[in-house]
């Protein structure tokens, strides 16, 4: 029995979570259909997809999955009623569907999967629409209501058996990352900090903040969790910047900040280097304030130097990706139903809808290549089993219970396959596609070429989205470029704002450009760098900029020194084209700067952005 479970990729545990995700879907289903809903099996679908392995994940998912298909229902209706035309129709639905396509890469944990549902239900609201004018109210009532059965339902079944994520072994795992930042930036004080050091913290804060969302999913306090763990993120990132910026200016003051940070308690800040530096003094304090709030879930009592700026989107949303996934997925759907509709097969229908979800969900996904052949199998097994059943079980079932009878193995398999450590990815997609193309509870099909046909409709439609999704370029080749030209640009947009103005404006804009520029660093920094560059000199840069323009808006300041200024910051404005240019114009201006403090600036201004540019550059 042992080995039979080990092959299979199961334990006792996940026999247990398969048996339960099967009773789960078979009690949606039972509500749905002795209730009469139509498309009963549509409740089953949302227990396979709202089971995770952490009970806040259960609740949270069923939460977003039952807000995305409500919205979605209600826009697909009210889009019906724009325009009666069907091309008119598709091309608004389209455009629905590029937009949530777009924002699963924007919004972060969760709430992305809001968006994915808000985009397939107006799919499944309008299409047949398209086909049959009238029947819009009537599915997207029934996918509410089966929505709603069955998320209820999962999560008193599955979610009250699922366990809470390990948010106390996560508070432990940021405290030690806080401990490593520390002595990160010890080293930076001492003159010994490498890339490899830094590059590492910055890859641990990053998975980090990656990782959080997911585990204090639905929660409160969670989401207070997140901001202390992003106020940790962002006091770090200031710590390290002011120590770079104290070992330049005064490396006896850096050594003996160092001591103090290296002697003092973990949770120590008046030990903490405060004769030394303001700024680095406020940053360390706002470290161990975010920490202490962290594993109080309190709020913190001392704020980071880039106070009140607070991350909304995912930490690795990349716009450019997210423009492309929004116009691929709501092309190929509009493309689709144009090609659906001028057929006018009922199947075709099907093959639209199917290339509307299976393009979203793929979208959605950080690696579709990788997952696209996953899909196509386990899209094919589940619409194999469905062909089996509708031909050889359907046509003997009369009445709810020999229905709920036949259904349970079916699920009981799909469910062990979902639990599974080796089948639970495609099994995923098998268990939904057996549900869409077996037609549970509907009337036994006249002729076997209409369940053949039906069954080639879904498996046209995901060989056309994974061969094509294969076809195009893997984004992630991407990733590394896109994010590096964000932070050329965020430097440009530091140096390129209008010199002078007042100074609390000036202080709030810059800011938010600082925090954007952060939150670029932890997408670059899971590429590879040149060991002689560092990723944190880019923020340091960025405070060097913003500091000449400050200086250039003061009144003392000689009219040649203000001109000289002007220069560099003009060559920094075109960042985006390269830091290279940037650089040299600092070198070259230092020279006639006649106050030694700014020149100093501008010479540390050129180094940084020297340490950036060679860490951006491919290894």
């Amino acid at each position: 029995m042992n080995r039979i479970l080990a092959i299979s990729g199961l334990d006792r545990a996940a026999v247990r979570q398969g048996l339960l995700l099967a009773l789960a879907a078979l009690i949606a289903f039972a509500i749905a259909a002795a209730l009469h809903v139509h498309h009963a099996y549509w409740a089953a679908m949302p227990v396979f997809v709202v089971a995770q392995p952490m009970r806040g994940l259960v609740f949270e998912r069923g939460l977003f999955r039952l807000l995305g298909t409500l919205a979605g229902a209600g826009i697909g209706l009210w889009l019906l009623q724009l325009s009666p035309h069907p091309v008119a129709m598709l091309a608004l639905l389209g455009l629905w569907v590029g937009i949530n396509a777009g924002l699963t890469h924007a919004l972060s944990g969760v709430h992305g999967y809001a968006a994915l549902l808000a985009g397939m239900t107006a799919a499944v609201v309008m299409l047949p629409s398209v086909f049959d004018p009238g029947n819009g109210m009537p599915l997207a009532l029934a996918r509410a209501e089966c929505t709603l059965i069955g998320v209820v339902v999962a999560m008193v079944v599955i979610g009250l058996a699922t366990p809470h994520g390990p948010r106390d072994a996560f508070r432990d795992e940021v405290g030690q990352a806080a401990d490593a930042a520390k002595a990160e930036i010890a080293a930076l004080l001492r003159g010994e900090g490498g890339a490899a050091g830094e590059r590492a913290l910055l890859l641990r804060l990053a998975e980090l903040q990656e990782r959080g969302p997911l585990v204090f999913a639905g929660s409160l306090s969670g989401y207070r969790s997140l901001h202390h763990l992003q106020a940790l993120v962002v006091a770090t990132l200031g710590a390290m910047v002011a120590a770079r910026s104290l070992r330049r200016r005064d490396p006896p003051a850096a050594l003996a900040a160092a001591e103090r940070l290296d002697m003092a308690p973990p949770a120590d800040p008046d030990r903490s280097a405060a004769a030394a530096d303001p700024m680095l003094a406020r940053d360390l304090a706002a470290m161990d304030a975010a920490r202490r709030a962290l594993a109080q879930a309190a709020e913190p009592d001392i704020a980071p130097s880039w106070q009140g700026l607070r991350l909304r989107l995912s930490a690795s949303f990349d716009p450019v990706i997210a423009a492309w996934v929004g116009l691929l997925a709501g092309a190929a759907t509009f493309a689709a139903g144009i090609v659906a509709y001028r057929l006018g097969w009922p199947e075709a229908e099907l093959t639209a809808l199917g290339v509307c979800i299976f393009a979203m969900v793929l979208g959605s996904l950080p690696r579709p290549r990788s997952v696209a052949p996953i899909m196509l199998r386990g899209v094919i097994a589940g619409v194999v089993v469905a062909v089996g059943y509708r031909l050889a079980v359907q046509p003997w079932v009369e009445g709810l219970p020999v229905l709920l009878l036949t259904l349970a193995p079916f699920l009981v398999l799909g469910g062990l396959a979902r639990a599974s450590r080796r089948f639970g990815a495609p099994a995923l997609d098998a268990n939904m596609c057996f549900l869409l193309a077996a037609q549970v509870g509907a009337p036994a099909a006249a002729q076997a070429l209409t369940v053949f046909a039906g069954a080639a409709a879904l498996v046209v439609a995901v060989a056309l989205v994974t061969t094509t999704v294969r076809l195009l370029p893997d984004p992630n080749r991407y990733r590394r470029r896109n994010a590096e030209r964000a932070i050329r640009q965020d430097l440009a947009r530091i140096a390129g704002g209008r010199q002078g103005g007042d100074g609390p404006a000036l202080g709030r804009r810059t800011g938010r450009q600082l925090m954007r520029l952060a939150l670029h660093l932890g997408q670059a920094s899971t590429g590879e760098a040149r060991r002689d560059g560092s990723l944190v000199a880019l923020l340091d840069a960025g405070t060097l900029l913003a500091g000449l323009r400050a200086r250039a808006a003061e009144a003392g300041i000689a009219a040649g020194d203000r001109t000289q200024i002007a220069k560099v910051l003009a060559a920094a404005a075109q960042a985006p084209a390269g830091l290279e240019a940037a650089e040299r114009a600092a070198l070259e201006t230092a020279g006639r700067i006649r106050d030694p403090r700014l020149a100093a600036e501008i010479r540390d201004l050129a180094a940084a952005l020297g340490e950036g540019r060679r860490a951006l550059e491919t290894a």
